[in-house]
């Protein structure tokens, strides 16, 4: 089984068939990233909910901060200037 990063959800489902059909051992890392890329969660309940959240959460305060550092970097140059 090959994985490539380049890999799209349709050559991910397709790998993910052909390795099911031929009942071939796959690994734990090689399946996760598969599902990861078919957007497949196998943790139980709204966990998957909860780590988009999460990860969104985690984005937006990556944002703020960035924004935060471009304002104050602003700030510095009008400063300069006058």
């Amino acid at each position: 089984m090959t994985w490539s990063k380049g890999t799209t959800y349709t050559a991910a489902q397709e790998e993910l068939s052909r390795a099911l059909a031929s009942q071939q051992t796959i690994s734990v890392k090689k399946l996760t990233r598969l599902l990861n890329k078919m957007n497949i969660s196998i943790q139980p309940g709204n966990s998957s909910e909860n780590t988009e959240i999460a990860y969104l959460k985690s984005e937006i305060r990556k944002r703020d901060k960035k924004l935060s550092a471009m304002g104050e970097r602003l700030k510095k140059l009008k400063g300069a200037k006058q």
